[in-house]
């Protein structure tokens, strides 16, 4: 009886997802994917300030609710923006005080001196677009070391080109 009980709650999960579901992409399915070999193969996590310019975004922001919370991010940050130029860095802490998420921004060196956002795309996509022309200023983020990337680069970089992004 608790199996089916189980089954019952995961059916009823699906329906109310289907929706997401019936939109899901191959590009979706291989960036979740990726995303889970990452958090399975890291060496270490460390937090790094780098320069807003190198960070790549790794998907577009298209989904009504996306766009959404982009418009707010890009309110609240103009509201900070001569805070932060006059400093030229976005610490972890000025975003999350600006820009609440449940993730950090997160990403993985690209091996051509940038860096890819593989979590905080809204957040990294609000700051470039409110922060553009102010090549100076550093982000700080935190930075996934692979100890093997090559494949998890070739994933990467495939999403990005399915989403028109490279």
């Amino acid at each position: 009886m608790v199996i089916f009980s189980k089954i019952s709650q995961f059916a009823a999960y699906l329906i109310g997802k289907r929706h997401e579901l019936l939109d899901l992409r191959y590009r979706d399915i291989l960036m979740g994917k990726t995303i889970l070999r990452i958090h399975q193969d890291y060496v270490r996590k460390q937090l790094v300030k780098i320069p807003l310019r190198s960070v790549c975004l790794l998907h577009g922001l298209n989904r009504a609710n996306s766009l959404r919370v982009l418009d707010e991010r890009m309110r609240q940050l103009k509201l900070h923006q001569d805070e932060i130029l006059s400093c030229q860095e976005v610490s972890k802490e000025v975003l999350d005080k600006i820009m609440p998420s449940v993730s950090g921004v997160k990403v993985v060196s690209n091996a051509k001196g940038g860096y890819i956002a593989f979590e905080g795309n809204g957040r990294v996509c609000a700051l470039q677009k409110v922060l553009a022309g102010h090549d100076g200023v550093l982000v700080e983020v935190e930075q996934y070391v692979l100890a093997k990337p090559g494949k998890i680069l070739k994933n990467l970089n495939r999403i990005r080109k399915l989403n028109n992004l490279a």
